[in-house]
Formats: C-alpha cells, sequence, structure tokens
C-alpha cells in the first residue's frame, strides 16, 4: 500500500502548495500520525484546503467543485 498512499500524499502536497504532506512510510519508518519533529500534527490553511479541494485551483478546472465553493470559509 506504500505506493498508492504516497502518490496521494503526493498530490496532496502538490496541489495545497505548502509541500507539507507525509506519507505512511518517512525515512524508512511507519509513519502512522503525520507531525513535525515537536509531534504536532500537520494544519492547513483555509486556502491550503481549497487548493487541495480544487486540484490546484483555476488552472485545473477547480477539480471536484467546478462551479467553487460559495459562503464564508473559516
Amino acid at each position: 500500500m506504500f505506493q498508492p498512499v504516497q502518490l496521494i500524499s503526493n498530490l496532496r502536497a502538490q496541489a495545497s502548495g505548502a509541500n507539507d504532506d507525509q506519507g505512511i512510510v518517512l525515512d524508512g519508518v511507519a509513519n502512522i500520525v503525520p507531525a513535525d519533529q515537536n509531534a504536532i500534527a500537520f494544519s492547513r490553511t483555509p486556502a491550503q484546503v481549497l487548493n487541495i479541494v480544487y486540484l490546484g485551483g483555476a488552472a485545473s478546472n477547480f477539480g471536484f467543485f467546478p462551479n467553487k465553493l460559495n459562503g464564508n470559509i473559516k
């Protein structure tokens, strides 16, 4: 399962624009909870989440939401 999960992780990192995603294996060790060096789980800004669900934004026709989202995003 490493390869498919890593491909998904790579896509999320590329789409979010932050390049901070981690797969299920990191430096040859199981990576069950992706976190930074202080064991704090990664978070994303609303803009990064929208970039992921839009699969990169306008360049990709807004991915899963071709009509974009509406309303307030907090």
